[in-house]
């Protein structure tokens, strides 16, 4: 997956940037790191924890994405609880 990221990443131009977006935070998902783009969702259906939640919407909209609400982004659960995920 990683040379299948840096692949993409490099040719950046022919690639939409949400799917950049999804497979580094899948990514960081399978090596229980935190994600940038919040595009990776726990089992119950919150957000899996973010690497800076309080540049969340600006990061998404770089990347046309969705900006979160408030509240979405209150329900993110801190890095420290991924092991518990």
């Amino acid at each position: 997956m990683k040379d299948a990221y840096q692949l993409i990443f490099e040719n950046t131009l022919d690639v939409d940037l949400k799917n950049l977006t999804d497979l580094f935070d899948r990514i960081q998902f399978f090596q229980g790191m935190p994600q940038k783009f919040a595009t990776q969702l726990n089992s119950d259906g919150t957000i899996y924890p973010l690497i800076n939640k309080k540049q969340i919407n600006e990061l998404r909209i770089k990347n046309n994405l969705p900006v979160l609400s408030p509240e979405e982004i209150d329900r993110i659960l801190p890095i420290e609880d991924i092991e518990s995920i």
